[in-house]
């Protein structure tokens, strides 16, 4: 069972979906503003952060980006709930580091499983450095299942659960063209049109990531068809070189 932060200036909206979270046996801790979210970010330390886009005192964009920027834990799944439907704001939500976007009005039993699956994954990432797991190497990628970290060409990567498993998802199958629905299925136990969408964003941030640290970055985009991860011999690798003040 999960500690969940709700963040929601709805109260009527708290007070069922955190009702109904609770007695699945979850604790809920409830903000209305992204003020006090921010506060509990910090006390509470969630398992799991399901926000609302429309916050009274900023909007949960900005929230999101607050969180990037600051440094905060983002092995944290987040999960954007939100009345605001445009492709932009589940764009942006992902790109600014959700793991996933449900839009209001939504099914409780499909947003109950959306929730047991981000939470199944970031409980995986989060594995003890017991665990048996092999490393994975691909030429310049070193992936420790042990401790949910990626170095590539040497330098750490910070990847939320969802790049996280996407990745190893993609290295573990190297050489095969993995198509939207197949990878939405591996990650999220199912495929429509909004979860196969949602790949390409990931797929963008993680691949924007490696690109930061070396080039070229073996992940590559198959056209109508899906996405490959090459093997890459570590020599063909190198750094971006810096920019001016960088």
């Amino acid at each position: 069972m999960a500690t969940i932060l709700l963040v929601d200036d709805d109260a009527v909206l708290n007070e069922v979906l955190g009702g109904a979270l609770a007695s699945e046996g979850h604790t809920v801790h409830l903000a209305s503003t992204a003020a006090e979210a921010l506060v509990a970010m910090e006390s509470v330390g969630p398992d799991l952060i399901l926000l609302d886009l429309t916050l009274p005192d900023t909007d949960g964009l900005t929230l999101l980006l607050r969180r990037r920027h600051a440094d905060a834990d983002l092995s944290i799944p987040l999960i954007v709930l939100s009345g605001r439907a445009r492709q932009v704001d589940r764009v942006l939500s992902l790109k600014f580091g959700a793991d996933d976007f449900v839009a209001k009005p939504f099914d409780y039993d499909e947003l109950l499983a959306r929730i047991e699956a981000v939470l199944r994954r970031a409980g995986a990432a989060r594995a003890p450095a017991c665990a048996s797991n092999d490393d994975i190497r691909s030429g310049a990628l070193v992936i420790s299942t042990r401790r949910a970290s990626v170095e590539f060409a040497g330098q750490p990567l910070a990847l939320t659960p969802t790049e996280f498993h996407l990745l190893v998802a993609l290295v573990r199958r190297s050489g095969q063209i993995l198509s939207r629905q197949r990878l939405a299925a591996i990650l999220w136990g199912y495929a429509d049109s909004g979860t196969t969408h949602m790949i390409n964003v990931h797929v963008a941030r993680l691949r924007a990531k490696l690109r930061a640290v070396a080039q070229p970055v073996p992940l590559e985009t198959v056209h109508r068809q899906g996405f490959i991860w090459r093997d890459t011999d570590c020599s063909g690798f190198k750094r971006p070189e810096a920019t001016d003040g960088a």
